[in-house]
């Protein structure tokens, strides 16, 4: 009975360091693949650099930097680089009404004066509008 006991725990150890190992192997390629899909990305759209955070359930899974600054120059990007970002704020509010909206904070149909009471146009406006 010691025999097949020790059989079956020495199984189960096993099996748990080829769990973990995989588990650490599969991360590593993951990362790996991730830097490699982030690099090609940057050379294929002529982007000297970027910051990536992936956030998951309230905690940062992944925060890394790439590249530099700006092209032919040598800084290079770290957490704090500030980057223009564009005609992107149309995303970014048309994504955070929407959220909004689903959890019923506010509705689309509302005036943009009953959120933000300073605002003033000729014509009334309506957040659907934004």
């Amino acid at each position: 009975m010691q025999t097949r006991m020790k059989k079956i725990v020495l199984v189960l150890l096993l099996h748990l360091v080829y769990c973990t190992s995989f588990s650490q192997l599969r991360t590593s390629f993951l990362k790996d693949s991730f830097d490699n899909y982030v690099n090609e990305a940057l050379k294929k759209w002529q982007v000297p650099g970027a910051a990536i955070c992936v956030i998951q359930q309230g905690k940062i899974v992944v925060m890394k930097t790439y590249g530099v600054r700006e092209m032919n120059k040598p800084e290079r990007v770290d957490e704090n680089t500030l980057f223009m970002i564009g005609s992107n704020t149309k995303a970014f509010t048309s994504t955070a009404l929407a959220t909004l909206q689903e959890e019923k904070k506010l509705q689309l149909d509302d005036h943009v004066q009953q959120w933000l009471p300073d605002f003033r146009l000729r014509r009334v406006h309506l957040v659907r509008f934004l």
